[in-house]
């Protein structure tokens, strides 16, 4: 007989977990009203989520919160903790979905394997009011390299999906990257709060400006100040639009986690495809003016973390 998990996720919605598929029940339907009586009395799995205790209203830190998953049946994991991405709106941050998924497909793995590539779409938008969880199809396992696809699913439907590339440390036989630019070093620089509070300040700063420089600081859900600090190399951006044509798309920016993550370099990238969200819309922004009519629509596929 297989063995089900069940989720309780709210009053009215019920999740059945068992061998890999998830059933949805909703309060009053045939289906669960016979889940129901067919379930048993006493159950010690049942996992229970209490939505008070939301990432932005806790003290934990970056590892219990944002990042964590945990399994709840075989290649399923499952977040509960969930932070906006802007203050105003109930839409989770894309970056801890990419981090979460990571962390997900990481579990499936050995140790000796390191994540190398991630390519990753948001189809549609989730809520931090819902649990999120994570399936796990391991599409390849071998000498060298494993592969996973990782959806995300909440209310039934997919919210996200990433494929994720894992290599085994072994000498390297061709070296080639980036070279790290030649930037200002972080302790000559400023937290991006206290810039946008120069700003605001300043007298040759335009109005339309400010605004924005207000609504930006309003947004900022209070957890990222919390767990990170970030020191923009190019403080310009919130000062004034340069009014320059061709503006390249690159932002640089030093940042660091507030509080140890450890030594894990596992835990490091999925630090870094978390935080890989942050800037993105702001940079990709950049040659069309900020003070420009701005589009509508932004679309995000696919996000690219080799």
């Amino acid at each position: 007989m297989p063995s089900e998990k069940i989720i309780v996720t709210d009053e009215d919605t019920t999740l059945s977990v068992a061998n890999g598929y998830v059933r949805k029940f909703e309060k009053g339907s045939d289906e669960a009203e016979k889940e129901h009586a067919n379930r048993p009395r006493q159950l010690t799995n049942v996992t229970y989520v209490e939505f008070s205790s939301r990432a932005d209203d806790m003290k934990a830190g970056l590892i219990d919160t944002f990042l964590n998953v945990e399994l709840v049946d075989s290649n399923i994991y499952m977040a509960r903790h969930l932070l906006k991405g802007r203050q105003s709106l109930p839409a989770v941050y894309g970056g801890q979905v990419i981090g979460q998924a990571l962390a997900a497909a990481a579990a499936t793995v050995d140790d000796s394997y390191k994540p190398h590539s991630l390519h990753s779409y948001f189809i549609q938008t989730g809520s931090v009011y819902k649990p999120i969880l994570y399936m796990i199809d391991r599409v390849s396992d071998r000498r060298s390299f494993c592969t996973r696809v990782v959806k995300a699913i909440q209310d039934g439907q997919a919210i996200f999906t990433c494929q994720v590339s894992f290599h085994k440390d072994e000498p390297d036989a061709i070296v080639h990257q980036h070279e790290m630019p030649v930037v200002t070093p972080p302790e000559e620089l400023r937290d991006f709060r206290d810039i946008i509070e120069d700003s605001l300040r300043d007298d040759k700063v335009t109005v339309a400006m400010k605004a924005m420089l207000k609504a930006k600081l309003k947004e900022v859900p209070p957890a990222f100040d919390r767990v990170f600090e970030f020191r923009p190399v190019d403080r310009g951006m919130y000062y004034e639009d340069s009014g320059e044509e061709n503006v390249q798309p690159r932002t640089s920016m030093w940042l660091r986690a507030k509080e140890n993550i450890g030594d894990d370099p596992r835990l490091h990238q999925c630090v870094a495809a978390y935080i890989s969200d942050c800037t993105m819309l702001e940079t990709a922004i950049k040659p069309h003016s900020i003070l420009q009519p701005r589009p509508e629509h932004l679309g995000l596929d696919p996000t690219c973390i080799d």
